[in-house]
């Protein structure tokens, strides 16, 4: 074969190697594009999921915000939440916002929209309560009790429902009728650096449970026919408009109805979730 022969050859092979590398970072922008696409659509499918629920109050997705960084709600109802000292930022596919442990919160002042007694006139008594949900973030290991979202001054006499975590690191659930907080506390500690789904459901004279996940802890005993409707605002990050609390951490998600929503429709919620956990 003649130099000028194999020189040819050398540059077709040449050719055919740039075509196949740029083939694969053709496969692989192709293949980033579908992961977004498909984490796309499944956020929507968390939060069609929560748009189903019914008697939806609001719906706070953390990413949309307005043009001084007010969180605002998905549910179409304008409860927007006060910024005080929020940072918002990304993980993975999932937006948050940023809790300092010091000052931030979030916040929506009292308003009857925000009072659920369980017994509201509107609902099918089977239905009966009030479901609240989160998707938090905990920067640290255990060491205060950190408010997740919380309608109430920490004490029985008017908090009407609350969802943080002790200082010891478990979880809990509390609702109140002006006399005494009653709920469940989880029996396993949530580890820092891990995001984590955590859903609190009142159902009246009955039951109030907590998901942690898909793990329900239950508390039967002594809960309240009707909540307390509490004069305090609605906080996330913190309780009673920054009174303490302050949650050293992120969230990604908060909603709240004013029903006892099905389990099965919790799990399913769940389980859109999961892939972005």
């Amino acid at each position: 074969m003649s130099d000028t022969t194999a020189q040819r050859l050398a540059v077709v092979e040449g050719s055919v190697g740039l075509l196949g590398t740029e083939s694969k970072r053709q496969d692989r922008r192709m293949a980033g594009m579908w992961t977004r696409a498909m984490s796309q659509k499944r956020m929507g499918d968390v939060i069609g999921c929560v748009f189903s629920f019914p008697c939806l109050r609001g719906c706070w997705l953390m990413s949309g915000v307005t043009a001084i960084g007010n969180v605002i709600d998905r549910s179409g109802q304008g409860r927007t939440l006060v910024n005080t000292d929020i940072t918002f930022g990304m993980d993975g596919f999932l937006p948050y916002a940023a809790f300092n442990g010091l000052t931030a919160e979030l916040e929506r002042a009292d308003e009857p929209g925000l009072d659920i007694s369980g017994d509201e006139a509107y609902v099918e008594p089977p239905f009966f309560g009030l479901t609240m949900g989160a998707v938090a973030y905990f920067e640290e290991t255990a060491s205060a009790y950190e408010a997740v979202m919380a309608k109430g001054n920490g004490g029985g006499a008017d908090t009407a429902y609350w969802l943080d975590r002790t200082d010891g690191g478990y979880p809990r659930f509390l609702v109140g009728d002006g006399a005494a907080l009653q709920g469940p506390t989880a029996t396993a500690v949530v580890a820092a650096d891990t995001w984590v789904s955590f859903i609190g459901r009142y159902t009246p004279s009955t039951e109030a449970a907590l998901w942690v996940g898909d793990v329900k802890y239950t508390d039967t005993v002594g809960i309240p026919a009707t909540l307390v409707n509490s004069a305090q605002a609605l906080n996330i990050g913190a309780y009673n408009s920054g009174a303490g609390y302050f949650m050293d951490g992120r969230v990604a998600l908060a909603w709240l109805c004013a029903t006892a929503v099905p389990e099965a429709a919790l799990m399913k919620y769940y389980g859109r979730l999961k892939p972005f956990l």
